[in-house]
């Protein structure tokens, strides 16, 4: 569960709890014998069965008659294991572990051509910093955000104890009264896109906020793409 730092009408903050609530699957798959499947992560190849090993001392061709002869390029004692909790590792041009790694990012040319290479930056997310996500008042009619807009992921802001939830209740009550959507910025000057997590997307973000009886949702749109009219060819 995410912590977000977030601002009122009153300039009234707190940081609360934000999680993404997950639709259920209504989807099941199953083979022909009617039998329930899954996806699963299984061990395709290692390193000494990787390509590029196999062709260290060995041409290409050679490597042909040698898969036609036999199977070198499977370890049978691993492939098809089936795997869970991973953690990535960077290997050095020997395939051992390598240390210091410096990232770059490459920038291309939309032919696909290599137009920068630079230093990659650790962007940190910016949504429980010392500066809260502040109350920017500029309203857009749900109707218009969701024609406009499309919505890549959505979070619930969700209260942590009694104070928490009539400071959350009357922010989602006043977006629910006036049917509309509110633009979330971050920064001094609340202009700033939103970056959920370390390194993570930029996104832009509108608060939607609703109201039955005593209980209410406070939910957290997040877009990067904007929907514009096809342009009208002149006659």
């Amino acid at each position: 569960m995410k912590v977000i730092n977030i601002a009122d009408g009153k300039a009234r903050n707190s940081r609360v709890a934000m999680e993404s609530k997950k639709r259920p699957k209504f989807t099941r798959y199953t083979d022909s014998q009617n039998q329930g499947v899954e996806s699963a992560r299984i061990v395709k190849n290692t390193l000494a069965t990787d390509l590029k090993t196999l062709t260290k001392e060995t041409s290409l061709e050679d490597l042909s008659q040698k898969l036609i002869d036999g199977d070198p390029e499977l370890d049978i004692e691993l492939f098809g294991k089936r795997i869970f909790d991973t953690s990535r590792i960077y290997l050095n041009s020997n395939n051992e572990p390598a240390g210091g790694v410096n990232l770059k990012e490459l920038i291309y040319s939309p032919e696909g051509e290599l137009k920068e290479q630079r230093d990659a930056k650790t962007v940190e997310g910016n949504i429980n910093t010392e500066v809260p996500l502040k109350w920017s008042g500029k309203l857009m009619p749900k109707s218009e955000c969701y024609k406009k807009f499309v919505f890549s992921n959505a979070y619930q802001i969700k209260h942590v104890d009694g104070l928490t939830f009539d400071f959350l209740f009357n922010m989602a009550k006043e977006l629910d009264e006036q049917n509309a959507m509110m633009f979330l910025g971050a920064g001094k000057k609340n202009n700033e896109p939103l970056i959920i997590s370390r390194n993570g997307k930029q996104f832009r973000a509108f608060l939607e906020g609703r109201v039955q009886d005593s209980k209410f949702m406070l939910i957290l749109h997040l877009t990067n793409l904007e929907m514009k009219p096809v342009p009208v060819a002149e006659q």
